[in-house]
């Protein structure tokens, strides 16, 4: 980068635009992340600030000669009193090994608890915060990752012999799903699944799969625990499984309020309640 910007302008020099900045020391305009972090680059070696005169800036500082280290100024590890409790529920229930995301929920009592002699699935409203429960557990496990105590990767294995598949073979792969999401008119899996499709989807694309392969794909994770602290606080299904519930109505309520006590609300509050009673029985 260095080299390339010194000899293209001084300090105090005005551009058009950032993209005419850009184009000036030879990188093609962009948006989105790829902006972002170009910008994060460029303001190692030099400060800009707007004119404001249209979309006009200025530089104001240059740092060749000691370029600024570019760092997370984030402090710590973000997370939160719910995120928390997952990472400590996966250091202490998960060991190192391969699993789907719903069998690792599973060990942790979150998609079903046992009561008496069966197990009680996902509700109606449940199936609907499962996704954000998904989300809870990619987060966590980044998190863990962060602090190298766990790692997770995706794997592809085949559906008949559980060999691990070629990446040309998981290219198709993805490549048939996104195809069924044109054909079924959905924009992701998220919507399939809260939508109640996931059946017909999951049918669709093992069937295109049989068809150019003779057998279909499953998508697994490979957990490693590296390290578990000695002084992590215990935490069992009922407590995480609590939380999770508490955190499920108290999102009802934020996204509903403003609108009332409507039905669906109203349904929601009492499902929640009675999940609570029901998967948490008094001891």
């Amino acid at each position: 980068m260095r080299r390339i910007i010194t000899s293209r302008f001084t300090d105090g020099e005005p551009f058009a635009s950032f993209n005419a900045l850009c184009r000036e020391l030879g990188f093609e305009p962009c948006k989105g992340k790829r902006r972002k972090e170009l910008e994060k680059e460029m303001r190692c070696f030099f400060e800009w600030e707007k004119t404001g005169t249209a979309n006009e800036i200025r530089v104001t500082a240059l740092y060749f000669d000691a370029p600024k280290e570019s760092r997370d100024r984030r402090t710590g590890v973000h997370t939160t009193p719910l995120n928390d409790l997952m990472q400590r529920a996966l250091l202490q229930h998960i060991e190192t090994g391969t699993y789907t995301k719903s069998g690792i929920l599973k060990r942790l009592g979150i998609l079903y608890t046992e009561t008496g002699n069966e197990g009680i699935e996902f509700s109606e409203f449940l199936d609907a915060y499962r996704g954000k429960i998904f989300k809870l557990l990619n987060s966590s496990f980044i998190q863990l990752e962060k602090k190298q105590q766990a790692t997770w990767t995706k794997t592809y294995l085949r559906s008949d012999t559980w060999e691990v598949v070629s990446a040309e073979v998981v290219s198709n792969y993805l490549q048939i799903k996104s195809d069924v999401l044109v054909l079924l008119n959905e924009p992701n899996e998220a919507m399939v699944f809260r939508h109640k499709r996931w059946k017909q989807y999951a049918e669709q694309v093992d069937a295109a799969m049989y068809d150019r392969y003779g057998y279909s794909v499953c998508e697994k994770q490979v957990v490693e625990i590296q390290s578990v602290p000695e002084d992590l606080e215990p935490v069992n299904a009922r407590g995480l499984l609590s939380a999770i519930l508490e955190d499920m109505v108290r999102n009802v309520d934020v996204g509903f309020r403003g609108f009332g006590e409507n039905r669906r609300l109203v349904r929601c509050r009492r499902e929640a309640e009675h999940l609570k009673k029901l998967l948490l029985p008094e001891s």
